[in-house]
C-alpha cells in the first residue's frame, strides 16, 4: 500500500510541474498585457491612435479579458467616427465587465449616433442602474423614451433627472414637448418658460412656446414669440413661417406673404410654409376676383408643398378647386 502510495506521487510530480508553469506563464502575459495596455494609453494621449490600437489589440490578444483595452479600442474607434466598431469594442468590454458606467454610458451615446434608438436605451437605462445619480444617463434615457413614443416613461425619467439639476432647462424643453403633444397646453407653456427662465437665448424653444400659443388661438401672444425667436436668429426659418401665419390670421397680407417668402429664401424645404404662402395668395384673388397671377402663384405654392411632402389631401383638393380648365387647343378647332 504504501508503495502504490509512493508511486502515484512520482507520478504525479511532472504534471504538477507542468501546471505550475503554466500558472507562470498566465502570470507573466497578464502582466505584458498591462505593460501594453499602458503603452497604448499613453500613445492615444499623445494622439498616434494607430499605434496605440495597436498595442491595445496585441494586449487582448494575451489576455481577451481586459476589459480596460475592450473599451479603449471604443474610445479610439469613436474618435475616428467609426462608430458600429466603438459599439463592437464596447459591447466587448461589458461581456468582460458588466459594471462599468462609462463604458455602458459611452456605448449608449455611440447607439444614438447609429440611430438605434432602442438599443440606446437599454444602454442607458443599464448605465443609469450603475449611477442613478447621473444626470447625463437620466437625461439620455428620458430622451430615448420621448424618440420610441413612451412619453410617461420619459417623464417620470425627466423629473429623476431635474432632481439631480433642477436647472437644466433642456429637461423643461422636452417636458414642454411632451405636454404638448398631449395637448396639454398650459402644462406645455409652463415647461417652455421654465426653460426660458433658465436659459432666455433658445430660438427653438420661443418657436415651440408661440406654436402653442397658436393652438389656444392667442395670436399676439404667438406673434411676440415669434418676433423674439426672429431678433435672436434672423435666419430661423420656420419662426418667419410662423410669424407669416399669424400676420395671415390678422388679415395683414401684404406683410404675411413678405414673412413667408422670407422663410422660403432661407428653407425652401418646409411644406407648411409652402402651403400657407399658397394661401395667401389665392385669399388675395377671392378678395379680387381678378388677380389671376396671384392664383397662380398659389397653386404653384401648393404644388411644391406636395413635391415636398406628397400626403397632404386638403393641398391636393384646394389644387382641384382653383386650377383654371386648360381651354382646347384653338388649332384644333378650327381644324374640324
Amino acid at each position: 500500500m504504501v508503495t502504490v502510495t509512493r508511486r502515484c506521487r512520482g507520478w504525479r510530480w511532472p504534471a504538477l510541474l507542468s501546471i505550475l508553469s503554466l500558472v507562470g506563464c498566465t502570470a507573466i502575459e497578464v502582466r505584458v498585457s498591462q505593460d501594453r495596455y499602458a503603452s497604448g494609453v499613453k500613445l492615444l494621449e499623445s494622439e498616434d491612435l494607430d499605434a496605440a490600437l495597436a498595442k491595445f489589440e496585441s494586449a487582448i490578444e494575451l489576455n481577451p479579458s481586459l476589459a480596460d483595452a475592450h473599451a479603449k479600442i471604443g474610445n479610439l474607434r469613436e474618435l475616428q467616427g467609426r462608430y458600429r466598431d466603438a459599439a463592437v469594442a464596447y459591447e466587448r468590454a461589458l461581456q468582460v465587465d458588466p459594471t462599468r458606467f462609462e463604458t455602458s454610458f459611452s456605448l449608449a451615446k455611440v447607439y444614438e449616433l447609429l440611430n438605434r434608438v432602442g438599443d440606446a436605451m437599454r444602454a442607458y437605462l443599464h448605465a443609469s442602474s450603475l449611477n442613478p445619480e447621473s444626470y447625463d444617463a437620466q437625461l439620455g434615457l428620458g430622451n430615448s423614451y420621448l424618440q420610441l413614443g413612451r412619453h410617461d416613461d420619459a417623464e417620470e425619467v425627466y423629473k429623476l433627472a431635474l432632481a439631480i439639476n433642477p436647472e437644466a432647462e433642456s429637461v423643461y424643453t422636452n417636458l414642454g414637448v411632451i405636454y404638448e403633444k398631449r395637448e396639454a397646453y398650459y402644462d406645455a407653456i409652463r415647461a417652455y418658460k421654465e426653460s426660458l427662465e433658465r436659459d432666455a437665448y433658445q430660438p427653438e424653444v420661443l418657436v415651440n412656446l408661440g406654436s402653442v400659443y397658436l393652438k389656444q388661438s392667442r395670436l399676439l401672444e404667438a406673434a411676440g414669440s415669434f418676433r423674439a425667436a426672429i431678433r435672436m436668429d434672423p435666419e430661423h426659418a420656420p419662426a418667419h413661417g410662423r410669424y407669416a401665419y399669424c400676420l395671415f390670421r390678422q388679415r395683414k397680407y401684404d406683410q404675411a406673404i413678405e414673412s413667408y417668402e422670407r422663410a422660403v429664401d432661407l428653407d425652401d424645404k418646409l411644406p407648411d410654409v409652402h402651403a400657407g404662402l399658397g394661401a395667401v395668395y389665392m385669399v388675395k384673388f377671392l378678395l379680387s376676383g381678378e388677380d389671376t397671377d396671384a392664383r397662380d402663384r398659389a397653386i404653384r405654392q401648393w404644388h411644391r408643398s406636395l413635391e415636398i411632402k406628397p400626403d397632404q389631401p386638403k393641398i391636393q383638393q384646394l389644387i382641384d378647386r382653383y386650377t383654371p380648365e386648360v381651354p382646347e387647343n384653338p388649332e384644333r378647332m378650327l381644324s374640324r
